[in-house]
């Protein structure tokens, strides 16, 4: 005579049994051949994704929709679909995977020759301690946004890393640079955010001018609050 347990532990594996099978037999089938391949239905991008199979091992094809809303699926090439601004080329975009240019004083980002989107500066960069909202082409389809105070720099030497040039800190983009006093410069290590230290720039909190840059007092600050002390900060005098 079989026990109730041991009954129930038999049907618990043949229903784990039936479970695989189900999936063997479809649940999670490939939809289409080849991911990242994808094509434009009624103004949607629809892409070849890998997604796991849930609680188990392996992964499947799956279509995914993206609709383009106000913009134009195009079909850039054989096997790539995207959202355009408009349906047709245009030729200030090259034919690069990826470009940028200066749309009037904007930035307009490309591929494969058509205009996907044109946003005003600042667009690509987090400049810190200026306003990126100048848009610039140091490299053919290459553009940046960059602050109206940028100039190329030579300690930038074409790159993007930050420098210290003494006491005063050398923002870089694509050559461009972005000078700031401080009174005491660090560059940081790669991951770290913002990848320097400018102690005493304007702004930078401080007790008294020493802790400030050349040229810059410490002004007291309000209070945040009734009852905290609102300390100063480093400000032209």
């Amino acid at each position: 005579m079989t026990s109730p347990g041991l009954a129930e532990k038999h049907r618990g594996h043949e229903l784990l049994l039936l479970l695989l099978i189900a999936l063997d037999g479809g649940c999670f089938r490939n939809e289409c051949p080849t991911v990242g391949v994808s094509h434009c239905t009624q103004n949607s991008v629809w892409v070849c994704e890998e997604h796991p199979n849930g609680e188990f091992a392996g992964s499947h094809s799956e279509w995914t929709t993206y609709s383009c809303f106000s913009s134009t699926c195009v079909q850039a090439t054989e096997n790539i679909a995207t959202c355009a601004e408009t349906p047709d080329k245009d030729p200030l975009c090259g034919e690069a995977a990826q470009a940028r240019y200066c749309r009037s004083g904007e930035l307009a980002r490309c591929s494969f020759g058509y205009r996907l989107s044109t946003q005003g500066c600042p667009a690509n960069v987090d400049w810190g301690l200026a306003n990126a909202n100048l848009c610039v082409e140091p490299i053919p389809f290459g553009a940046i946004c960059v602050p109206q105070v940028a100039q190329m720099d030579p300690l930038c030497a074409g790159g993007s890393d930050p420098k210290c040039d003494g006491t005063t800190l050398v923002q870089c983009l694509e050559g461009y640079g972005v000078r700031t006093a401080c009174h005491d410069c660090t560059i940081l290590p790669p991951n770290y955010y913002p990848r320097w230290d400018c102690t005493g720039a304007i702004g930078y909190g401080c007790s008294k001018d020493t802790d400030c840059a050349a040229g810059l007092v410490c002004v007291a600050q309000p209070p945040p609050a009734p009852g905290f002390s609102g300390g100063g900060a480093c400000a032209q005098p």
